[in-house]
């Protein structure tokens, strides 16, 4: 499944000159596509009460309305010859097989990556023109679509009154392109389109990323802090001064205000990453304190764990005895298709020093703290640059932010080179030495899996978010090497089965 780049363009051209700032259409991304899911298929998601979908019906250029989801056979056999659109999220949670057309994107780290929404429209029909907060890959699947788009940065975005969807009231179209099987059109936040059915075969997918508002970051971290705060801690003011007049708030006490807000929202770097990596790979970003991988909602991959005394409470004496119970016969383990699975790299104390940073400049963005800018350099170091964009990753899977400064960040004390030229095709996951020869070195990363942090080793926090397929050998292997890190990944990958966030991959035939 590899994603064809336009003529002289590749990823990195890509990065540079689209990503969240021009269109660009991609004739035949995909090469011969056959659509791996029929519209009857995708109805039959639409009867599901765990499955996310809605039909949005147009009465005229003004009305349009919205029906949610679960929906009966009757209710679906009983629409309109045309004017409907049937859209079914969350697919690739669902299907899991669907995940594996989405790695043609982890050129943008994996938890940017909301969902595969799938949609089905008959000849004429649409949602109406209007624009995302995201960006988002529309790929044709299976019949045509015509797609107008309106580049003007000054277009007028006013929505029609009184709808519950947002339609623009007035809609110009610069471009039309119209899609068949395998054309995709990548267009980024906030460009007005259009998209109408050409036929009764039309199946579009949209890859859309993750793009929480400021508020809804700052208001995550902020309760997220709040909570960590002692009830018992009370303001106080030991030092009070004979005041003018009753009325009155002083500056001692809008000082001592300040000092309280200061001594907790300034974390150190430890806890900011883990606050963000928390946020950043919680299942619903929108919902703060939800989500966190106690409940998965049932899936038919999912099997039923054997009851048995939880990994936190196994004595380390006993860990590979009980991880082989854990194991068992399984050759093969796939990540939970409704888990967020990402990583930031640490350092061991050797390195710290030089690498401390790249999460300190988020935290600088959401509280104004200062920050001071690392001037030191190293061969094996990657620059980030100045966009703040998520930097690429080989894993896709790695947190980097980057607010206009240039730092260095040093990945496992190997190099994560900046992509310069090359294509998806020819590019490698990077593996890296957990420990070198003669050393007990632990080169340690806080893995994520929905809103909840693991210490473990950066070898294991790579293995894990490279693919959502891992071969129980790779991870026998990994804890057979001579490291540190033995017991603490052997726990973390207990802990993960328990959870139900690794299942046991079921092979047929």
């Amino acid at each position: 499944m590899l994603l064809q780049w336009p003529h002289d363009l590749d990823v990195s051209g890509f990065l540079k000159n689209h990503w969240q700032t021009r269109p660009l259409l991609f004739e035949q991304a995909f090469p011969q596509f056959n659509n791996p899911l029929s519209r009857d298929e995708l109805a039959g998601l639409a009867l599901d009460g765990d499955v996310s979908s809605r039909i949005i019906l147009r009465e005229s250029d003004t009305r349009w309305h919205s029906r949610y989801g679960p929906f009966t056979v009757q209710e679906l056999e009983q629409l309109p010859s045309r004017d409907w659109t049937l859209l079914v999220s969350d697919v690739e949670k669902h299907l899991p097989d669907m995940r594996d057309w989405l790695t043609p994107f982890h050129f943008i780290p994996q938890w940017r990556i909301d969902d595969l929404m799938i949609s089905y429209a008959p000849t004429g029909a649409s949602v109406g023109a209007h624009t995302d907060n995201y960006d988002v890959f529309l790929l044709q699947a299976a019949g045509r679509r015509r797609w107008s788009i309106d580049t003007n940065p000054g277009a007028d975005k006013t929505l029609l009154p009184h709808l519950d969807i947002g339609v623009l009231a007035n809609f110009t179209p610069r471009e039309t392109f119209d899609l068949a099987p395998g054309d995709m059109l990548y267009l980024p936040p906030g460009v007005p389109h259009h998209g109408v059915s050409l036929d009764n075969e039309c199946m579009t997918w949209s890859i859309g990323f993750r793009a929480p508002t400021h508020r809804e970051i700052v208001t995550d971290l902020a309760e997220n802090i709040a909570a960590s705060i002692p009830e018992d801690a009370f303001y106080s003011d030991p030092s009070i001064l004979l005041h003018e007049h009753s009325g009155q708030v002083s500056p001692n006490a809008i000082s001592r205000i300040r000092e309280i807000w200061n001594t907790y929202v300034h974390p150190d770097n430890d806890t900011f990453e883990k606050l963000a990596g928390e946020l950043l790979t919680r299942r619903n970003i929108y919902a703060p304190g939800h989500s966190t991988g106690d409940n998965y909602p049932t899936a038919d991959t999912q099997s039923q764990q054997t009851e048995q005394p939880s990994m936190t409470n196994v004595p380390e004496e006993s860990l590979p005895l009980y991880l082989a119970s854990l194991l068992g016969e399984t050759q093969f383990w796939e990540r939970n298709s409704f888990a967020r699975f990402a990583f930031v790299a640490q350092f061991d104390a050797a390195e710290n020093g030089q690498n401390a940073g790249v999460l300190k400049r988020l935290r600088k963005r959401i509280t104004g703290e200062p920050t001071v800018k690392n001037e030191r350099r190293d061969k094996t170091t990657t620059e980030l640059n100045e966009s703040y964009e998520p930097e690429f990753s080989s894993s896709g899977a790695d947190l980097a932010f980057d607010d206009g400064h240039t730092d260095t960040v040093q990945i496992a004390g190997k190099a994560n080179v900046k992509n310069s030229g090359d294509t998806m095709a020819n590019r490698q996951p990077v593996t890296t030495p957990l420990s070198t020869a003669g050393s007990n070195r632990f080169v340690s990363a806080k893995l994520f899996v929905d809103g909840r942090a693991y210490e473990c080793s950066d070898e294991l926090a790579r293995l894990l978010t490279s693919s959502y397929h891992i071969s129980t050998a790779d991870l026998r292997k990994l804890l057979r090497s001579d490291s540190n890190s033995t017991s603490i990944d052997t726990r973390v990958i207990g802990q993960l089965i328990e959870s139900s966030a690794l299942l046991p991959l079921q092979i047929s035939g």
